[in-house]
């Protein structure tokens, strides 16, 4: 939001009150304190000196067994106060997490260890000019994954890789129309038990099992073959629409998925596109009622952690757990997790100081606007001033002659 709000507003504003000229992004409690003066009927108008466009700050964290914090803020100063010395600074009680110098600063970092409270710094011309505060969100309670495919290397791995994210994998692996293996003891496919389902082949789990999980808020990934299936791929809101053959020795390269088959998705509902093979989209992820799908093209993952560069087996790790994670049913454990209607704040908040600020107090007047008709307003009238000198003689002379004097 833009913090002078001037270009919205008259050449001359009809200002009568105090008038506040702001150098920095005030903090919350002084916010707070303007904010209830304008509430008790003071007529309170600022000027933005602060130079600071807009700022905000925000906190997400994965639902996975071993979650990890997203950070992400930024800051857009005033055309005239754009600098190459401008500062963003991201940190937390613990000291500096990542800071940066540009003329529009911008940071997103993702940590393992985060402690509350998490501050963005902004500073210009050697001045701290705003400051956004956050707590970071509590770690979300996951349950497991049910996994759905035939026997074979992709099965053993996307186990492995899951596994050792910390997921805990039950499996229902298809031999025969009537005979399965099992990893771990599967049960039901309900989100009292498990978090996520992964499909990875057809003919291995009915289309109904699947959307009655959605239907209860789980997540679904439906990957490689699976999608050849026509009612998986409906569920999944895709149509295939050809393959592309895997590209020779792509798998060592910094680009290893060019070297896996892929079956070319296009999507038949609304959906947001994570990835994009060749220009060509391989994976999206969708709402289904209350849950949550994605589909993945790719064919044979296994490959790319067994034929693929050094660090291909953790890439191949993490790339399924956050497929897994990106989708998966998670119960929030913190208190503010409770949606009590009493925790739901009215303003931005100190994520957002700027808006904030102009939420609290509305937008900032023109500075000469502010000056030619403070000034004015705040003078007494002449005849206010001639009365009130003559009522001050009045009082005297009365006084003098109750005392006695002359």
């Amino acid at each position: 939001m833009n913090a002078s709000g001037g270009e919205a507003l008259p050449e001359r504003v009809a200002t009568t009150g105090v008038v506040a000229r702001l150098a920095t992004v005030p903090s919350h409690d002084v916010r707070a304190v303007l904010a209830a003066a304008r509430d008790a009927g003071i007529r309170l108008h600022w000027v933005d000196s602060t130079g600071v466009h807009a700022m905000a700050a925000q906190a997400m964290i994965d639902a996975t067994p071993q979650p990890s914090v997203m950070l992400a803020a930024a800051a857009t100063p005033s055309a005239q106060r754009s600098s190459v010395s401008d500062a963003l600074t991201v940190r937390d009680v613990g000291g500096v997490l990542d800071s940066m110098r540009a003329p529009n600063p911008a940071i997103t970092l993702r940590a393992t260890r985060v402690r509350s409270p998490v501050r963005a710094v902004y500073a210009s011309g050697g001045s701290v000019r705003a400051m956004a505060t956050l707590a970071i969100p509590s770690a979300p309670r996951v349950r497991g994954v049910l996994l759905f495919a035939h026997p074979g290397w992709d099965a053993k791995f996307t186990t492995a890789a899951l596994e050792e994210s910390g997921w805990h994998v039950d499996g229902a692996l298809s031999l025969a129309p009537k005979a399965r293996m099992n990893i771990g003891a599967p049960t039901i496919a309900d989100t009292s038990h498990y978090s996520a389902v992964v499909v990875l082949d057809s003919g291995v789990v009915a289309s109904r099992v699947l959307e009655t999980f959605l239907a209860q808020g789980g997540g679904v990934v439906i990957a490689g073959d699976a999608l050849q299936d026509h009612a998986l791929a409906r569920i999944a809101g895709v149509r295939t629409n050809g393959q592309r053959t895997p590209i020779a020795g792509a798998l060592l390269t910094d680009t290893p998925k060019r070297g896996l088959s892929t079956i070319r998705l296009i999507a038949t509902a609304p959906a947001v596109v994570l990835e994009r093979d060749v220009g060509a989209v391989s994976v999206l992820v969708a709402r289904r009622g209350i849950g949550r799908v994605i589909a993945s093209g790719y064919r044979a993952m296994w490959h790319w952690r067994m034929e693929g560069a050094d660090a291909s087996i953790d890439d191949h790790r993490r790339w399924w757990n956050g497929v897994v994670g990106a989708v998966a049913a998670a119960t929030d454990t913190s208190v503010a997790g409770a949606r009590d209607a009493s925790t739901v704040h009215v303003w931005p908040g100190d994520a957002a100081p700027v808006a904030d600020l102009i939420a609290r107090l509305g937008p900032a007047v023109r500075d000469s606007a502010a000056l030619v008709d403070s000034s004015r307003s705040m003078m007494p009238p002449t005849w206010l001033i001639l009365t009130v000198a003559m009522c001050a003689l009045l009082i005297e002379w009365a006084l003098r002659r109750l005392r006695g004097a002359p």
